[in-house]
């Protein structure tokens, strides 16, 4: 059953913007004077999450993790 899961795409792309979605959430949820940004590696988590989307299903050869 974990194999079916893990080979299915349209549930990894829904699992990536959810992933991408929490995060946002979480930081805006916990915003202080500073905002959101304020947050230790607040900018490199959404970074991060975001080129998870946008890499996704590519070949590692064409997508290059800047992070």
């Amino acid at each position: 059953m974990a194999d079916v899961e893990q080979d299915n795409p349209e549930r990894q792309r829904r699992d990536l913007l959810m992933k991408l979605k929490k995060t946002t959430e979480s930081l805006l949820a916990g915003q202080s004077v500073q905002g959101p940004w304020g947050t230790y590696g607040a900018l490199r988590r959404i970074c991060h999450d975001t080129e998870s989307i946008l890499c996704h299903r590519m070949r590692e050869s064409k997508c290059v993790r800047t992070l």
